[in-house]
């Protein structure tokens, strides 16, 4: 998977034991009923208009069903944006770490998130994590949801979770839901897709620890692809897909807790996974997008007003914490962006 999580120019200073990156999750059944049918084995659809005509095409308020589950709730709605923005062939910054929050992409891009707002449930305002989750497998209110893996898991849980939507055909496959990439947006004849990849656990050695080498041992063990393996299907587990082997060689149980073609659509979606802002600052950065993505959201402010002052606060923060170095682990940072973004963004010619 990604390196973000646990490297800094090239050398290595975690270990990973959980993969984060986002699917959309959609009602298969739902498209079926309407006539429909998937762009792609692996894309329910391939752009952000179809996403946005598809979640329209399927809001039947009347009987409390809706096209997008997104999140509009702080902390949680900035992922959306995170996304969604980066597809359009830019980065948070420019290669100078001017913040890319006011530029006319990320404007539009507010736009849009407040224009599906229409066939999402009120709800969304105040529902964090686990609510969204449930109203999705658990109440069966959703068309859309975009999730971290354990979305999938859960949705195919009818005991433990008691999920709703975990029907299986005559071969064992789900039959209610499907999986996909997530949208994205042609860039110069390119389709850029922009995978948020939020959290992703991993295991560091704190530098004082008097037993550094017991505790690098321990999160060798754990993360090694026969105890993982072994570990993520436990019942309760916190910790998602991640090493290949998950993949490509899972065990029979391994697969039940990720049945379909769930493993299949992740493995092909990683090349597309983009970051947090993962810097120092990086949760001021983060708040500073919470606080005024919640204001555009909530008609406080005009996508304009909100994300230019993003902008300005994003810039203030990088002049407090020191420019130059906040460049230097910046760049750092856009050189494990996927290759295909860094080439739109132009972050391929930047250097270090």
């Amino acid at each position: 998977m990604s390196d973000f999580g646990q490297k800094y120019k090239g050398k290595i200073y975690g270990l990973y034991c959980d993969g984060d990156w986002w699917l959309l999750n959609y009602r298969k059944d739902k498209l079926a009923e309407a006539g429909r049918s998937p762009k792609s084995k692996r894309a329910v659809v391939d752009t952000w208009a179809e996403y946005d005509q598809l979640a329209a095409d399927m809001t039947d308020k009347g009987n409390d069903f809706w096209g997008a589950l997104e999140y509009r709730s702080p902390f949680w709605n900035k992922f959306h944006w995170m996304t969604r923005f980066q597809s359009k062939g830019k980065l948070y910054f420019d290669k100078d770490m001017k913040s890319m929050a006011d530029s006319p992409e990320s404007i539009k891009t507010v736009e849009d998130l407040v224009a599906i707002q229409d066939y999402m449930p009120k709800e969304q305002f105040n529902y964090g994590f686990t609510e969204n989750y449930a109203q999705y497998y658990a109440a069966g209110r959703g068309f859309f949801q975009f999730g971290w893996p354990s979305l999938w898991r859960y949705s195919h849980d009818a005991e433990g979770a008691q999920s709703i939507i975990a029907g299986v055909d005559a071969n064992g496959q789900p039959s209610q839901t499907g999986i996909s990439k997530v949208p994205g947006d042609m860039v110069n004849g390119e389709l850029i897709r922009a995978d948020v990849m939020p959290f992703a656990w991993d295991f560091v050695v704190n530098n004082h620890s008097e037993i550094p080498e017991v505790a690098y041992l321990y999160a060798q063990w754990l993360t090694g692809p026969t105890m993982s393996m072994r570990s993520i299907p436990n019942e309760g587990g916190y910790f998602d897909p991640w090493r290949n082997n998950h993949f490509l060689d899972p065990s029979p149980e391994f697969y039940a807790s990720y049945p379909g073609d769930f493993l299949a659509t992740s493995f092909e979606a990683v090349v597309d996974c983009v970051p947090e802002i993962i810097l120092r600052g990086g949760s001021e950065y983060h708040n500073a997008l919470d606080i005024n993505l919640q204001a555009a959201y909530n008609g406080q402010k005009t996508p304009a007003e909100a994300m230019k002052d993003v902008a300005k606060e994003q810039n203030r923060i990088t002049r407090r914490l020191g420019k130059d170095t906040q460049i230097e682990a910046w760049r750092a940072l856009a050189g494990m962006y996927p290759s295909a973004l860094q080439k739109a963004s132009g972050a391929d010619k930047w250097g270090m």
